[in-house]
């Protein structure tokens, strides 16, 4: 009797502890944070469910949020002891969130191999710098790896009589100004119906992906060896100027003109515009049939050839609790870069990737040149307030026709109050 007590009991337990992981009680939560993008939203939701299936002893709570608000929630989270077990960010957040303790190293093992620095040879040569801080690495993974080149329109560019632009070689900043010139129509009113070029004028990130190639090509930095502003030099002025004459002179391009940019291109309003390989889905997404090609990002005649290089990444709460099982988690996501590409049109550049990549893209082509010369954005601990002053410079300029020397006074005043 007593035997079969002890059998029922020990049954009643099984069954129990079994019904309690069945409803996830019992497993191991990991809180998972990123910002809105469809796509990669849609395709972490399919990885989350796959993860949990190969692995129900943890549990995925995953929420996103748009990008605008992504990082304000991260602080404030952060600042009340909440944040997320895991999550992704930008690389220029870096020489403020490793110092402040809002990253942890990688832990290595969980890739399987021995050392970090093993973890470093996973992926291609230099993809890891921005994130490799007083000899340790602070990521488990790029989620998205990007150089900017230049898209244009093909049909637009016979029309005009234009010679189509090599893949590899670049044109001047010069020469793409006045083919930019070439390509804007006017109706017969004087009304503009299609701009050569247009790009993205108030989004501070945007900025500095725009103008720091330029500000290098011709030597300069936005800031100087401690991170603090230097945005009268004559490189920062030389570069705005471009963009002043490209408004002003060129008629080129008009911040007004624009509904949505990528799909202004998309549907023949815009014939060129400055962006990452992530904007061919896009574009697509607002006409399969959209007539593009990708030419490099061009160089200052005399200057050197340097291309913009951002990243977003994928990290771990050093206040977590659950740190292995949110490393395992990321290890997941990080090391399935076709799926990211075909489905996100994402790069996670892991060793060797370059050619299963574009065999599936030949617009691919273009970028990966044009990585070859791709520098990581400014390092700073003010990025943020910096990024903004100049963007407000980059406004006056483009948007009220501000000459560059005056705008960019104003800010490196501003920036001289940080």
């Amino acid at each position: 009797m007593m035997k079969r007590k002890l059998f029922l009991a020990t049954a009643m337990l099984l069954f129990l502890t079994l019904s309690f992981m069945g409803t996830g009680i019992g497993k191991t939560k990991v809180v998972y944070w990123s910002h809105t993008y469809a796509t990669a939203v849609d395709l972490t939701n399919v990885m989350i469910e796959e993860f949990m299936r190969e692995n129900p002893d943890i549990e995925i709570v995953y929420d996103h949020v748009p990008h605008a608000n992504f990082e304000p929630k991260l602080l404030a989270a952060f600042a009340a002891g909440t944040g997320p077990d895991a999550y992704w960010i930008g690389d220029w957040v870096m020489p403020k969130w490793i110092p402040f303790g809002l990253v942890e190293s990688v832990d290595h093992t969980v890739w399987g191999v021995k050392s970090q620095e093993d973890f470093i040879r996973l992926f291609e040569p230099g993809a890891l710098t921005a994130f490799i801080m007083k000899g340790k690495v602070w990521t488990g993974g790029i989620s998205e790896y990007n150089t900017f080149s230049v898209f244009y329109n093909p049909k637009h560019f016979r029309e005009a009589g234009i010679p189509l632009p090599s893949k590899s070689l670049p044109m001047t900043w010069k020469r793409f100004s006045e083919i930019a010139e070439k390509l804007t129509k006017f109706d017969a009113k004087g009304a503009r119906v299609r701009s050569g070029f247009e790009g993205v004028y108030g989004v501070p990130i945007w900025t500095v992906l725009l103008l720091e190639p330029q500000i290098r090509q011709l030597g300069g930095e936005i800031v100087d060896a401690e991170g603090r502003a230097k945005l009268t030099s004559k490189e920062s002025i030389e570069a705005m100027r471009f963009w002043y004459e490209l408004k002003t002179k060129y008629k080129a391009t008009d911040p007004s003109f624009q509904i949505d940019l990528l799909a202004d291109f998309a549907k023949g309003r815009v014939s060129m515009l400055i962006a990452g390989p992530w904007a061919i889905s896009v574009i697509r997404s607002h006409n399969p049939e959209a007539d593009m090609a990708v030419m490099p990002l061009p160089v200052f005649e005399g200057g050197k050839r340097v291309t913009t290089l951002y990243a977003w990444a994928w990290f771990v709460n050093p206040k977590s609790t659950v740190k292995k099982e949110a490393w395992k988690f990321v290890r997941y996501l990080s090391t399935q870069p076709i799926r990211w590409w075909d489905k996100v049109r994402y790069i996670q550049p892991l060793t060797g990737i370059w050619p299963q990549l574009l065999a599936t893209e030949p617009l691919l082509e273009t970028f990966i040149e044009d990585f070859k010369y791709a520098q990581y954005e400014f390092r700073s601990r003010d990025y943020y307030e910096i990024s903004e002053i100049h963007t407000r410079a980059f406004q006056r300029v483009v948007m009220e026709n501000m000459k560059p020397e005056e705008a960019l006074k104003i800010s490196q005043e501003e920036a001289e109050k940080l």
